[in-house]
C-alpha cells in the first residue's frame, strides 16, 4: 500500500495544471489527509463501540496507513496499558488484556479495510463488485470474531436489540438471509451506474454516499461489522465524489444523530416495497445534510 494519504494526495493532483496543484498541493498536505482517515476509524469505532482512545487509534494508524509493521500485541509493562484499560471502562467494556488486545486489532483491521477499498475505488478506480465488498468484510474482521466467518453473507435469520429514550430494549427484525444475494447483486449494479454519473456531475456526492450507507445498513448483510462496512462504503464514495471524508462519530452529539437515522432506518423492515424505500427513504436526505455540512466545514478539500 505505501503511504495512503500520500498517494491519495498524489492521485488527486494528477491532470492539474501547475496552477491548481499548487492551490492544493502542500508538503503537510499528505499529513492533514492521513489524520482525517485517523479521524473516520475513530469516529467509526466509537459507533461500532470498538477501539480505543484517539491517541492510540492515532499511533495505530499511522502505521497502518503507512505500511510500517505493527502489531495489536501489548505487554503488561506498556506505559499506556492505563490508558487502554481506561478507556475500556469509560465504553463499559470490560478490562482484560485480551479486551485490550482486542481493541487494538479492531483499530487495525478497520484502517486496513478502508485503505483496501481506498485502493481499489479511489485510486485505481476500479468498478464496485461484491467481491470487493466481501474481502473488504474479511479484512475487517480478520482475527476479530469467533463464530462469525469473515468474507460470507450471514445463511440465519438476526435481529438487533436497541435501547430507547427510556431504556426499554427493542428487537428489530434484520432482512432474510435468503433474500441478501440478490439485493446484494442489485445494490452493486445500481452503484456503479450511480458512480459513473457521479463522476460525470449529475449526482450530488453526499446524496450518493447517503443513500448506499442506508441501503447497506438496510440489507445488513453480514452477521456482525455491518456498520463499519456501510461507513467504509460511505468515505470512499466521499473520498472519490467530494475529496474528503467524514468523521461521523468523533463527537458523543452526532453519534447520537446517527443512531437515530440508522434506528428509525432500519425499523422500515419488512416493507411492502424495500426497492421502492431504499430509494425514496427521508434517512437519506438527513444523512446526505449531516455529510454536506461536515463537507463545508472541512479544510482541504481537494476538488475532484
Amino acid at each position: 500500500m505505501g503511504n495512503l494519504a500520500e498517494e491519495i494526495c498524489t492521485s488527486f493532483s494528477r491532470g492539474r495544471s501547475s496552477c491548481e496543484t499548487a492551490a492544493y498541493w502542500r508538503a503537510t498536505a499528505w499529513e492533514e489527509m492521513e489524520f482525517d482517515l485517523i479521524k473516520m476509524v475513530y469516529g467509526s469505532n466509537r459507533i461500532a463501540s470498538a477501539g480505543n482512545s484517539f491517541s492510540i487509534t492515532v499511533q495505530l494508524c499511522q502505521s497502518a496507513f503507512r505500511d510500517e509493521v505493527t502489531s495489536a500485541a501489548i505487554e503488561r509493562g506498556d506505559p499506556t496499558l492505563k490508558e487502554h484499560g481506561r478507556f475500556l471502562r469509560a465504553s463499559r467494556r470490560s478490562v482484560s488484556l485480551r479486551n485490550i488486545w482486542l481493541s487494538r486489532r479492531e483499530i487495525l483491521q478497520h484502517a486496513y479495510a478502508l485503505g483496501y477499498m481506498i485502493d481499489h475505488v479511489v485510486l485505481d478506480r476500479k468498478p464496485w463488485s461484491e467481491e470487493l465488498i466481501l474481502e473488504t468484510h474479511r479484512v475487517l474482521l480478520h482475527c476479530l470474531k469467533d463464530g462469525v466467518q469473515p468474507g460470507c453473507y450471514r445463511s440465519y435469520e438476526l435481529a438487533v436489540k436497541y435501547e430507547g429514550p427510556d431504556r426499554r430494549h427493542t428487537l428489530d427484525p434484520r432482512m432474510p438471509s435468503t433474500l441478501i444475494p440478490r439485493y446484494m447483486s442489485d445494490m452493486i449494479e445500481r452503484l456503479n451506474r450511480d458512480t459513473a454519473r457521479t463522476d460525470a456531475g449529475e449526482l450530488d456526492p453526499y446524496a450518493l454516499a447517503a443513500r448506499y450507507h442506508n441501503h447497506f445498513v438496510l440489507i445488513h448483510p453480514f452477521a456482525n461489522g455491518n456498520g463499519r462496512m456501510a461507513r467504509i462504503v460511505l468515505n470512499c464514495l466521499m473520498l472519490r465524489h467530494a475529496g474528503h471524508v467524514s468523521d461521523l462519530g468523533v463527537e458523543a452529539d452526532e453519534r447520537d444523530q446517527y443512531w437515530g437515522i440508522t434506528t428509525r432506518l432500519t425499523r422500515m423492515f419488512p416493507a411492502e416495497d424495500l426497492d421502492a424505500e431504499l430509494l425514496a427513504n427521508p434517512r437519506n436526505r438527513e444523512l446526505a445534510e449531516i455529510l454536506r455540512r461536515k463537507g463545508q466545514q472541512a479544510d482541504g478539500c481537494w476538488t475532484v
